[in-house]
């Protein structure tokens, strides 16, 4: 249903900031527990939007090996390429230009 996978989307998005400003603040065991609702909340078809959201929060935290694996997992899961999404994300300037990434961008090529 369409207003479920919009809630699921928005629930991702707002954990996945939230665990990341956390994160950011020193805050590590609690962004770790709202990281932990993020994963434990993630339907059997999210066709990646939680693997997304997780490889948002690695990369802004600085861990690019992490983001690049989960980006690749959300795009094999069915995540499609938007206006705002993967190349766009700013959060993901720091390996935009990786040949990890540009595989994950020709995933479908």
């Amino acid at each position: 249903h369409p207003i479920i996978l919009w809630y699921a989307s928005f629930y991702s998005l707002s954990k996945s900031l939230l665990a990341t400003a956390l994160s950011k603040n020193g805050n590590e065991v609690e962004a770790k527990d709202i990281l932990g609702h993020l994963k434990d909340a993630k339907m059997e078809y999210d066709y990646g939007g939680t693997d997304y959201e997780l490889a948002r929060y690695h990369a802004a935290i600085g861990n690019p090996e992490q983001a690049l694996k989960l980006l690749t997992a959300s795009i094999a899961d069915g995540n499609i390429y938007t206006t705002r999404r993967f190349q766009n994300d700013p959060v993901f300037k720091s390996i935009i230009n990786t040949s990890q990434f540009e595989k994950i961008m020709t995933y479908w090529h």
